[in-house]
């Protein structure tokens, strides 16, 4: 044991006696078949340091901590001291599967960690929490219910950065009195992280109702068809296993192919999708600003956190790294940020959302262009689909033609656009070849159906030219 000025130095947790080692804390749960201060002596002689317990102990030779929640305490106490951007989940099915899947897709981004299994409870979500290393980028935990006052305490201790709510239904209904389980499920939305971001299925009325009344500014998804920015539906069976689901993200669509198939996965999947998006934090971006200032070009769209959107353009634009934006989905950018913009590629509407200047013609877009010009933007180019691009910089202003197809499918003509245009100019080709390149290109991918299946290789593009 080592004790400085009077402190102990914990260095592990354990709720089982035989567990115990040499620094660690004991923490007392009092179960319905054995109650853990019985054994708080025998963990003491184990080694533990310490014990927090909910009712008084007498005889033991270390510092005995009271609370009235003794696993809550000492997980709400490590949340604090985590910097893990924190997802917490809950919803009457499907809990699990989107917590795994949006774990999954984190660790991606950075260390994360998530519950084992679906030890979801007072109890067994604190003790997944305290096994995490404290170190991580992500946690992802679910939050099951199963009586009244549940949510409140699991949500005081998650304190979560993103609230997801999958879903509602009759299930664990019998303890949860007369007020529904929506309105059980809502209150993990009270206990939000300053600037927290609630994520709710619009899908069922007394969510929305009940996710309302606790957080004003929820931002729903939906897996039924609704009109909402955020939004799935199933496309089918695409190679015999894997299912392919058809998203739209801030009304920008696009198309996943998941481990599983039919109807049932697109709940998930638009909940997994805005989930990880808005996830992405600064922190990410600093853990690879070596990479964008080692690069001659940092292409950026805007269907992340804006803050995150503005680290990365101020990171690109220090290290003198051309900053490409892609402006989608549409939404007004301050000046100061437009100003360290090398290049801009908005459509017509985005163009309209960024200047005001409706675009319905070339003159019009040359107009639009004029004005992003104006406010610092280093060049322009407004993609016109079937009309072409129009290139306006301030030494010259060029329409770059289309060519002529049957389009089926535009998921990803401005996704094909813009990489094609950052190869093309990787590649030192002019503004004006790139921009050729990039069209060629996009024309070829709306022949075909999906974003991903669209994209043209490399050597098609070369028999075609």
């Amino acid at each position: 044991m080592k004790v400085t000025d009077g402190s102990v130095t914990v260095t592990s947790v354990v709720t089982d006696s035989r567990e115990a080692v040499a620094g660690s804390l004991f923490v007392c749960i009092a179960g319905e078949r054995v109650d853990g201060h019985d054994y708080a002596a025998r963990a003491v002689e184990q080694g533990a340091v310490a014990v927090l317990a909910s009712r008084p102990l007498e005889g033991l030779s270390v510092p005995v901590l009271l609370v009235q929640d003794t696993v809550g305490a000492v997980a709400a106490l490590w949340r604090g001291k985590s910097s893990a951007r924190v997802v917490g989940i809950t919803g009457s099915a499907g809990k699990t599967t989107v917590k795994e899947l949006l774990a999954h897709v984190l660790s991606r981004r950075g260390k994360t960690a998530c519950n084992a299994l679906n030890l979801n409870n007072q109890v067994g979500m604190p003790l997944c929490m305290l096994k995490t290393d404290g170190d991580e980028d992500f946690w992802v935990f679910e939050a099951g219910i199963s009586h009244e006052g549940d949510m409140d305490e699991l949500g005081a201790i998650l304190q979560p950065d993103l609230a997801l709510i999958l879903n509602v239904g009759a299930a664990h209904t019998e303890g949860l009195g007369e007020r529904g389980v929506a309105w059980h499920k809502s209150r993990l939305l009270a206990h939000l992280a300053p600037e927290g971001q609630a994520l709710v299925s619009a899908d069922y009325d007394d969510l929305v109702r009940e996710a309302r009344a606790v957080f004003g500014d929820v931002l729903f998804f939906t897996a039924s068809g609704r009109p909402l920015s955020y939004r799935a539906a199933y496309a089918g069976c695409c190679d015999g296993v894997h299912g392919q689901y058809r998203l739209w993200l801030d009304g920008r669509p696009c198309d996943v192919i998941a481990p599983f198939r039919g109807d049932y996965g697109t709940e998930n999947c638009i909940a997994v999708a805005p989930g990880a998006n808005h996830s992405l934090t600064c922190e990410a971006i600093d853990a690879v600003a070596d990479r964008i200032a080692g690069a001659e070009y940092l292409l950026v769209q805007l269907e992340i956190p804006m803050e995150t959107v503005a680290c990365a353009i101020e990171k690109a634009y220090a290290a003198g790294t051309r900053v490409v934006l892609n402006p989608a989905p549409a939404m007004p950018l301050a000046d100061e940020l437009l100003r360290k913009v090398y290049l801009i590629t908005p459509n017509r509407t985005e163009s309209e959302t960024l200047t005001g200047i409706p675009v319905h013609t070339v003159q019009d877009a040359s107009k639009a262009a004029g004005a992003l010009l104006a406010k610092g933007v280093g060049n322009v180019i407004v993609t016109l689909g079937s009309e072409g691009a129009l290139i306006r910089t301030p030494a010259e202003e060029l329409l770059i033609p289309a060519r002529t197809v049957t389009p089926v499918d535009t998921t990803a003509a401005g996704d094909v656009f813009n990489g094609a245009l950052l190869v093309a100019l990787s590649e030192g080709r002019s503004l004006a070849d790139a921009v050729r390149f990039a069209a060629h290109s996009a024309s070829v991918s709306v022949t075909r159906m999906g974003a991903q299946a669209s994209i043209p290789w490399r050597g098609e593009l070369e028999t075609l030219a």
